[in-house]
């Protein structure tokens, strides 16, 4: 299974790859605030360096923000 993870809820915008829980490859963007700049370009970058298509991913997977929620 190939995830591509997507964190966006601090000011680093980073992206990940994985393959059957190894990281293939992992990249992140300096600290400004300006994911909404970045996030798809970076996304494009992480994909085409790991020779890996969007047809290939089999989950994307994203954080829930800074705060922390409790389900029981």
């Amino acid at each position: 299974m190939t995830i591509l993870a997507i964190s966006t809820s601090s000011n680093t915008c980073s992206v990940c790859l994985l393959e059957n829980d190894k990281v293939i490859k992992e990249m992140h963007t300096d600290g400004s605030r300006s994911h909404s700049e970045k996030l798809m370009p970076l996304i494009k970058e992480l994909l085409d360096s790991s020779n890996v298509s969007l047809s290939d991913i089999s989950l994307i997977a994203s954080d829930n923000g800074p705060r922390v929620i409790y389900r029981y």
